[in-house]
């Protein structure tokens, strides 16, 4: 997966600084500018999120942004 470097924009998110990468995806600390707030960001790999339903359950082990 490309590493998103900091102070680079994804969606609403600014990268501030990669936390890690595991089997799961890549984490990153990111400020979320709709709720000017940091907030732990998860880009899921590639071979997890193709596989059918990970990414709903995934979805529903997260805490929604409001």
């Amino acid at each position: 997966m490309a590493i998103l470097e900091p102070g680079q924009s994804f969606g609403r998110f600014s990268i501030i600084n990669l936390v890690r990468e595991d089997n799961l995806g890549t984490v990153y600390k990111a400020y979320d500018s709709n709720g000017a707030r940091d907030v732990q960001l998860t880009l899921l790999g590639s071979a997890l999120a193709s596989q059918p339903g990970f990414a709903e359950r995934f979805a529903a082990l997260t805490l929604p942004l409001l």
